[in-house]
């Protein structure tokens, strides 16, 4: 029997596309204005949406546009037609402050799987433009989608921060600041009623970076977090921090010059604690 030559494809291999919404999310919610304050919540077809986004029907950019909804979750299918979901409707009634619209506007920005995928390979931020889109076309992706990609999911990080901004989220009516006790024990300062010692080397978590913030004198704080930090999450570290100033604070009489354990003033892992 005579050998069989395998037949092997000259085609390309095909790069793949960033499955991704078009505009970014403040765009798309702009648009559902629009769509809501004509439809409601009442089912129609991709068609007729297209219209109320004054396309004359869907085409290549009106579709481009009602798949971006949908993406982002603002849409959902009923039966063969789309309607504004619950999640859209709480974007489009509630406002900048609501607790409704916070949750709909953290949910939505990563509700496409590509937003989600870039978030937790990156949560600190995006590298640089040349690394990020190196990565991608390793990955696969077509070198001719990423930017619009990577467009998109910027201006929604962007939108996100903008909303957030001004919402600092309310301490707890529960909320006490822990009261620091000498340790007597000499390993640093331990919250009343615990048993549990600080180390006196604390490594920051995984994904975060310490930073040295001086003290008067010789003496320092470390900072353990997700830096960079967006603008809301460093209001709302703020937040926590004034709260808890009674505290972690003393007449300077009463605070020992000597430190006592471990490293002085260092707060993130395992908790706060100071000299």
């Amino acid at each position: 029997m005579a050998a069989t030559t395998p037949v092997v494809s000259s085609a390309p291999l095909k790069n793949r596309s960033p499955n991704y919404p078009a505009i970014g999310l403040e765009d798309a919610v702009q648009r559902l204005k629009v769509i809501y304050e004509k439809q409601q919540r009442h089912p129609t077809t991709r068609d007729t949406f297209a219209k109320l986004l004054g396309y004359g029907g869907l085409n290549g950019a009106s579709a481009a546009i009602v798949s971006a909804l949908s993406k982002f979750g603002l849409l959902e299918g009923h039966g063969e037609k789309l309607r504004v979901s619950e999640m859209g409707q709480d974007l489009v009634l509630h406002r900048q402050g609501d607790t409704e619209y916070a949750t709909a506007l953290q949910t939505a920005a990563f509700t496409p799987a590509f937003f989600r995928e870039l978030r937790d390979q990156y949560p600190s931020g995006l590298p640089s433009e040349h690394s990020l889109r190196a990565s991608l076309i390793k990955r696969g992706f077509n070198p001719k989608a990423i930017d619009g990609a990577v467009g998109a999911y910027r201006d929604t990080l962007a939108f996100l921060d903008q909303e957030s901004e001004d919402t600092i989220a309310p301490l707890p009516d529960s909320f006490a600041p822990p009261i620091w006790d000498q340790n007597p024990t000499g390993s640093g300062r331990v919250p009343s009623g615990s048993s549990t010692h600080l180390p006196s080397s604390a490594s920051p978590p995984g994904g975060q970076r310490a930073v040295m913030l001086p003290l008067l004198g010789t003496e320092w704080a470390t900072l353990h977090a997700p830096f960079p930090l967006t603008e809301s999450m460093w209001n709302q570290m703020m937040t926590v921090l004034v709260a808890m100033k009674p505290a972690l604070t003393a007449p300077s009489e009463q605070v020992p010059q000597t430190p006592v354990g471990g490293s002085p003033g260092t707060f993130g892992e395992g908790g706060f604690g100071d000299e």
